[in-house]
């Protein structure tokens, strides 16, 4: 089953989850369980967290071809409810969406993991960008 990206579906993953995982992803790593955890969340920073990937709901269909960046992992009490890939400062994606989805913010994730002490996926984007206007 797909459905359109919306921030309320987004909104029912983060309902009742008690912490998050953010993980590092590499093209390789299928199972988003397999990354290494870049920053355990707290349920105090789970709304901040969520406020980080505001969406905006694609008028066209569109899909990333890669695996995704980091995965968010959002978890309950003792399992995993469910992950939200995000793709290179600048979408998002759920498996049951029918298409990825732009972020209000792009890199506002980034900031809030610089902000914990993870500064590494902030520089990296900031490279890129920097590496891309002069191109």
């Amino acid at each position: 089953m797909t459905e359109t990206p919306t921030d309320a579906s987004l909104d029912a993953l983060f309902e009742g989850a008690r912490s998050a995982r953010i993980r590092a992803r590499g093209d390789r790593e299928l199972d988003p369980s397999r990354g290494p955890v870049l920053l355990e969340v707290p349920a105090r920073d789970l709304p901040a967290l969520r406020e980080t990937l505001r969406i905006v709901p694609p008028t066209e269909a569109f899909h990333c071809m890669c695996l995704g960046d980091l995965a968010i992992e959002l978890r309950g009490r003792m399992l995993a409810k469910g992950t939200v890939s995000f793709h290179h400062g600048v979408s998002v994606r759920l498996p049951s969406w029918s298409s990825d989805a732009l972020l209000a913010d792009g890199p506002a994730l980034l900031r809030f993991l610089a902000a914990r002490g993870v500064p590494t996926p902030l520089a990296a984007f900031e490279a890129d960008r920097a590496a891309a206007e002069e191109a």
